[in-house]
């Protein structure tokens, strides 16, 4: 139930937390300020520790972009985690929740993993699309089973995708 002259929106609980804003700014600069509330917090602990927040925070970012190897090493950790956050911001956008995106990862590297085991003859420019497109189908698979009682049993996403 929401008061008299507020809209319904996809992200109405940050909205109702921080006030309805129209102000471009604040808009932009939200996620600046999270991102240095976070530090500040990360920083307060580690004094809290007896550690040197600026060394540690030094340390991070030279060792991050040190050499070549250690920005692959980022990205190659970083892009699973983005995907599965796109995953899940890709159902929020269509009113759906799919809490389940872990999960549907977890599937399809388990199938990727399979299918390179299965096929270790085939040259890797065969190899890599079909290891790809095997996670894929696995993932969807999996997450298509949260869909399907939504849409056969009007079953709630959330408790579908939480259990699957």
């Amino acid at each position: 139930m929401s008061a008299p002259g507020t809209k319904k929106t996809a992200s109405g609980t940050i909205r109702t937390l921080v006030g309805e804003r129209d102000n471009s700014l604040w808009t932009a600069l939200f996620p600046l300020w999270s991102v240095l509330l976070g530090l500040a917090a990360g920083g307060l602990l580690m004094l809290l520790l007896d550690h040197n927040p600026l060394k540690i925070y030094g340390d991070l970012v030279s060792y991050a972009f040190r050499d070549i190897y250690n920005i692959a090493d980022i990205f190659a950790k970083a892009t699973p985690l983005i995907l599965t956050g796109l995953a899940f911001a890709f159902a929020f956008r269509a009113s759906l929740f799919n809490i389940g995106a872990q999960g549907q990862f977890y599937l399809g590297a388990v199938a990727a993993a399979a299918c390179a085991l299965v096929f270790p003859q085939l040259p890797s420019i065969v190899l890599l699309p079909l290891c790809a497109l095997a996670a894929a189908v696995a993932g969807s698979l999996w997450g298509g089973f949260a869909g399907f009682c939504k849409a056969r049993f009007n079953a709630n996403e959330f408790l579908v995708s939480m259990m699957s």
